[in-house]
C-alpha cells in the first residue's frame, strides 16, 4: 500500500502574518495553532511542533538510529 500526505496552512483573513506550524512525516502529522492576535504566537506552535518531534525521536530513538534490516523475500516456515 501507498500513503501519499501532504500539508498546507493558511494565514486566514484577518491576520498578516501566518502564526500555525506543522510537521509532515512518515508516522508523525502535527498541527499547532498559533492563537493569531496572542503575543508570540508563532513561538509557541514551532515550540508545540519542536517538542512534539523530540518525543517521537525519544521514544524511538533506538530503532532510527539502527534500523531492522529489510526483509525483500518471503518468510518461508
Amino acid at each position: 500500500m501507498k500513503v501519499v500526505w501532504g500539508a498546507a496552512t493558511h494565514v486566514g483573513m484577518l491576520r498578516q502574518q501566518n502564526e500555525d506550524s506543522f510537521v509532515a512525516q512518515d508516522g508523525l502529522f502535527v498541527v499547532a495553532d498559533g492563537m493569531g492576535g496572542h503575543n508570540a504566537g508563532e513561538v509557541a506552535s514551532a515550540l508545540a511542533i519542536d517538542a512534539m518531534k523530540q518525543a517521537r525521536y525519544d521514544k524511538w530513538k533506538d530503532f532510527i538510529d539502527n534500523p531492522p534490516p529489510v526483509v525483500d523475500e518471503p518468510v518461508e516456515e
